[in-house]
């Protein structure tokens, strides 16, 4: 029985995630497109976003604010995400905005 318990755990951790995947050529960029994968965990509302296998960054929604931001660089490029919670009469999603110097490579819904 005990053996089970962290069977049981696993499950509903990796089932409280989902991610997205896009490909992304960014401007003057010679190689080969990015893959950007944006993975949002419901449990802590948190994002991160990684690209061709790197984690790039992660941030969360604030408490108050129903937002989150977050910078880094990746191959010289200035990568940007937001993430905010918006809602439709009943329905509340998440979307994630991913900018890549002042480009929108992707806008996501969770």
């Amino acid at each position: 029985m005990l053996m089970f318990i962290p069977l049981i755990a696993l499950v509903f951790v990796s089932a409280c995630a989902s991610s997205q995947v896009i490909t992304y050529l960014p401007e003057g960029w010679k190689g080969a497109p990015w893959r950007i994968e944006a993975k949002w965990h419901d449990l802590g509302d948190q994002l991160s976003v990684i690209i061709d296998e790197t984690l790039v960054l992660h941030t969360g929604i604030k408490l108050f604010s129903n937002e989150g931001n977050a910078e880094a660089t990746y191959e010289g490029k200035k990568i940007r995400a937001r993430v905010f919670k918006s809602r439709e009469m009943f329905k509340e999603k998440t979307i994630v905005q991913i900018f890549v110097d002042a480009e929108k490579a992707a806008e996501l819904e969770f």
